[in-house]
C-alpha cells in the first residue's frame, strides 16, 4: 500500500498580529475551528468540542514551531509565551514571538 501524504494548513484569514503597549509581539487567531469545512482540503472535519480538553489540562509542554520544524521554535505552553485555550470557535492560539529571532519576526511580519 502507498502512503499517501496530508497536508494540514491554518486558516491565514483567522489569524491576526499586533504589538501591545508592552510592546509584545503577538499572533493570534485559531488553530482548529470546530465544525467548519476546511477550505484547502476539501473535505469535512469535525472536531469534537472536547478533543483538546485533556491534553491541555495535563499540563504537556506544547511548541509553536516554524514549518513544524522543531528546531525554530517559536513557543512553548511551558514558558507561557504560547497559550492555548478551547472557546466556542475551537481551539484558539496566542504567541508571543521574540521580535530578535529572525525566523520568529519573518513569521509576524508575513
Amino acid at each position: 500500500m502507498e502512503k499517501q501524504k496530508e497536508i494540514r494548513k491554518i486558516d491565514v484569514e483567522s489569524i491576526e498580529t499586533r504589538a501591545t503597549e508592552s510592546n509584545d509581539h503577538l499572533i493570534e487567531g485559531y488553530i482548529n475551528k470546530f465544525d467548519k469545512k476546511s477550505q484547502f482540503m476539501k473535505f469535512f472535519e469535525q472536531v469534537d468540542r472536547n478533543a483538546f480538553n485533556r491534553t491541555l489540562a495535563q499540563g504537556h509542554n506544547i511548541f509553536g514551531m516554524y514549518n513544524h520544524s522543531s528546531d525554530k521554535i517559536l513557543g512553548s505552553t511551558k514558558t507561557g509565551s504560547l497559550k492555548l485555550s478551547v472557546d466556542e470557535v475551537g481551539l484558539r492560539f496566542s504567541l508571543q514571538i521574540n521580535p530578535n529571532v529572525s525566523y520568529a519576526k519573518d513569521v509576524y511580519e508575513l
